[in-house]
């Protein structure tokens, strides 16, 4: 057996010389405790002795200290698993999410989109990641999804922002976040790239187990990029 607060057991030596003050009988036991604390805890009618009486009080605080003290018994490592989903999601951050077609551009939808989904996540750890010609990490996989919203809602791409995407280094830097072999899904809020050959990136994520859903952003039309 071991104690997570071991100090706390120096209080026990405190109950040796209580103990025998109250054996030698010289002292009530009144004289032990304040007058309101004694009211609390004697019994009225006396059908305690009062030598019992005193052993009683006592190893109730002795239970208290050792309580206090934490004692554990150590049964070596055990394996937990864990119920959680580990999702990573992918905020591209290219220029052209500068787009004003989505009001008020596609990075602003796909941030307030990115919350929502949220919602859906109720026993998941979430990560969250920026991508365009490079990726960026924003948050490792969290519970927190009240950093996570307070993050998103803060993302800006004025200083940021770069041409082209990068979607096998995209694969690489999410696989590096997930902490297992299992199944690993990546979320992306995209507006897609210039690439319409993505064999190498299927090829990486069917190796790596990853599964990737794509949230599409933009529409046919079109719309001006805004370059601030």
């Amino acid at each position: 057996m071991v104690f997570e607060n071991i100090e706390f057991l120096w209080l026990l030596l405190l109950l040796i010389p209580a103990f025998f003050f109250i054996k030698s009988n010289r002292h009530d036991l009144e004289n032990l405790f304040k007058r309101e604390v004694f009211d609390l805890i004697r019994v009225r009618n006396g059908a305690i002795p009062r030598r019992v009486r005193a052993i009683l009080i006592l190893s109730s605080i002795s239970f208290i200290i050792v309580a206090l003290a934490r004692p554990q018994i150590d049964n070596g490592e055990v394996e937990v698993k864990s119920s959680f989903i580990d999702v990573v999601v992918a905020l591209d951050m290219s220029r052209s999410m500068f787009c004003d077609d989505i009001y008020p551009d596609r990075f602003e939808f796909a941030k307030r989109e990115f919350i929502h989904s949220l919602n859906f996540f109720k026993k998941s750890r979430v990560g969250l990641l920026g991508f365009s010609s490079r990726t960026f990490l924003i948050s490792p996989l969290t519970e927190d999804f009240y950093s996570l919203k307070y993050l998103a809602k803060n993302i800006s791409l004025d200083y940021i922002s770069l041409k082209g995407t990068d979607l096998l280094n995209l694969l690489e830097s999410a696989d590096a976040l997930f902490e297992s072999d299992r199944r690993k899904i990546l979320l992306l809020f995209t507006d897609g790239g210039d690439s319409k050959d993505f064999s190498r990136e299927i090829e990486y994520a069917k190796e790596h187990n990853i599964v990737v859903y794509v949230y599409n952003i933009g529409t046919k039309k079109g719309g001006v990029i805004k370059l601030k």
